[in-house]
């Protein structure tokens, strides 16, 4: 008999899928660990996946999405925007809504968060200088520990927030379609959303947005 991790192994088979489970797990972070850091241990950039898709020129918008690592100056108008977006739907759901807990993911986050930010064209100016939306997005693994730490990699989408000005044209599909580019080009098995269940209209935006990842576990 073998042991490993305080169970007893009764066969070499049992000890073997042990191995494989923390051999897979191995992989997975190493896979998530790449996507956070260039071959420099920097963090890495990922606007060249982000620049196919970095114009939005439809149903009247004229916008620009960027990648960036950190909200910076924009904090405060993220913050605000969200709270106003999702306190009366929690509390219809009866969810208990936190600003510090928010606050913790956009800015308090120690460097896990990254973000794709919307700017709006200003029509009298050539730069895009107006924020009008935001996904804060990380990396993870998606699975059921076993023994070891193991799971699959993932991009995990925190949020996407848009201004109301902005949306019901396009404008959030189009950043799915962006997520779903980041994840395929870093390699992640899974794109995670979590969405409120009584918010069908979100369900339905995640269902309908998603194109290249199956949708799975989001219910009735």
């Amino acid at each position: 008999m073998a042991k490993t991790n305080g169970a007893t192994l009764k066969c070499p088979q049992e000890y073997i899928e042990v191995l494989r489970k923390a051999l897979i797990g191995i992989l997975a972070l190493t896979c998530t660990f790449c996507s956070l850091l260039d071959e420099r241990g920097q963090d890495k950039d990922l606007s060249k996946d982000v620049q196919p898709y970095s114009k939005f020129n439809q149903n009247g918008l004229n916008c620009e999405i960027r990648f960036s690592k950190e909200l910076g100056s924009l904090e405060t108008w993220a913050m605000i925007m969200t709270t106003n977006n999702m306190t009366k739907l929690y509390d219809e759901s009866k969810c208990a809504w936190s600003d510090d807990i928010k606050f913790d993911e956009l800015v308090d986050h120690g460097g896990a968060a990254r973000f794709l930010v919307v700017y709006e064209r200003d029509a009298r100016s050539k730069d895009a200088r107006n924020p009008v939306g935001f996904v804060h997005f990380r990396f993870t693994l998606q699975g059921e520990p076993v023994g070891v730490e193991a799971g699959e990699p993932a991009l995990y989408v925190m949020d996407i927030q848009l201004e109301e000005s902005v949306r019901r044209r396009g404008l959030g599909k189009h950043l799915m379609t962006v997520i779903e580019n980041i994840a395929r080009q870093q390699g992640m098995m899974h794109i995670l959303f979590p969405v409120v269940k009584e918010d069908r209209r979100a369900r339905s935006f995640v269902l309908e947005g998603l194109s290249g990842y199956v949708a799975e576990h989001l219910g009735a």
